[in-house]
């Protein structure tokens, strides 16, 4: 890597507010999307606490005759690790309890469905965009190659070796 510029550069070829550009070495590159990795990941975790709780105290409290479905979505929330295994806990209640005369059970369960997909859908998305971070928009990497000299022309003045004239 040593014929190419390691640092912050500025490519002069993109509009001015998406010229920034930073390059790595190949090991310091691959370091770098792991942190990025285990930092959407921990992220996306700590997202769902937050939404499960939000949910899980929405329907504590905006249902004032919590019957048996309400109690076993509340420990299905309390009790969620991922989003996605959520929605399939979910699914499950749903089919076990369809057949009963649980009042208005698809929109109750709609209301703890749609939020889980859609943080499982941000956090999918943030996935694919942290890996995009080593490639740009042509889909190959981009490096400053660092000047060796290039440009510079010979002195055309005659030298004190050449005395022809």
């Amino acid at each position: 890597m040593d014929q190419f510029h390691i640092g912050s550069w500025q490519d002069y070829s993109q509009p001015a507010g998406d010229r920034g550009r930073f390059t790595m070495s190949k090991n310091n590159g691959n370091v770098f999307l792991s942190f990025l990795t285990v930092l959407v990941t921990v992220a996306g975790a700590s997202a769902w606490t937050i939404v499960s709780l939000i949910i899980h105290s929405w329907i504590v409290r905006a249902r004032h005759n919590n019957d048996v479905f309400d109690v076993q979505q509340q420990i299905l929330l309390r009790n969620a690790k991922t989003p996605l295994a959520t929605v399939a806990e979910f699914f499950k209640l749903w089919r076990a309890w369809r057949k009963k005369k649980v009042p208005n059970i698809a929109i109750r369960t709609l209301w703890v469905l749609i939020p889980t997909l859609l943080l499982y859908g941000g956090i999918l998305v943030a996935s694919i965009f942290a890996s995009k971070v080593a490639i740009n928009k042509d889909g190959g990497g981009i490096a400053l190659a660092r000047d060796q000299g290039c440009g510079i022309l010979p002195s055309l003045a005659p030298t004190p070796t050449s005395n022809k004239i």
